[in-house]
């Protein structure tokens, strides 16, 4: 890890955000593990305004070297006082697009949550960047599944089969007129 040469401010900052981080509910489900976790998208979305209200922004740099892919994260401070990670690198199992972009999100979801202080999953999600997925079963039956308690219903993705949490089916019904995880909402827009 490496820090400016003062670290006060930024310090402070990192105290009271901690103070405002809670505990984050996973917003997606792994349907090859069987685990839930934290979509990079759904700790960006809780982090952004807390990181801002405490004069911190967040910086993530995604690079390959070849062979890996790496990723550094940075917060910096209005002050110009920083922390920066080590450079994280991670080999993807493929060299093709899909395989590249799950990686770098992967990776960064796990630098930002470890950097931050989040346990972003309650299982491995890593099987996209480290496996092959050609076979995997993306069952689209039980689009909508309900409980006999209305509180505690489950979604699926209607595209790829993915459960989802009830405020991500809210919002891509409301935005694609269907159920769609965050992944499947990036890929219609």
């Amino acid at each position: 890890m490496e820090t400016s040469e003062e670290i006060k401010n930024i310090s402070t900052a990192m105290i009271a955000i901690e103070k405002e981080i809670q505990g984050m509910t996973p917003d997606a489900n792994n349907p090859f593990f069987k685990s839930s976790y934290i979509t990079l998208d759904g700790i960006l979305e809780y982090i952004r305004p807390i990181l801002a209200k405490n004069n911190v922004w967040l910086f993530q740099n995604a690079f390959g070297d070849g062979e890996y892919i790496c990723v550094v994260t940075r917060l910096n401070h209005s002050s110009g006082e920083f922390i920066e990670t080590d450079v994280l690198k991670m080999k993807p199992q493929k060299n093709d697009p899909q395989q590249l972009g799950s990686c770098i999100t992967y990776a960064k979801r796990y630098q930002l949550a470890s950097l931050l202080g989040i346990s972003s999953e309650i299982d491995d999600d890593g099987n996209r960047a480290t496996r092959d997925n050609s076979n995997q079963n993306n069952n689209n039956q039980n689009k909508t599944t309900n409980t006999n308690n209305n509180s505690n219903r489950k979604f699926k993705c209607e595209k790829c089969g993915s459960n989802i949490a009830e405020n991500v089916a809210q919002y891509s019904k409301s935005k694609f007129g269907h159920l769609l995880c965050r992944d499947c909402q990036k890929n219609m827009r």
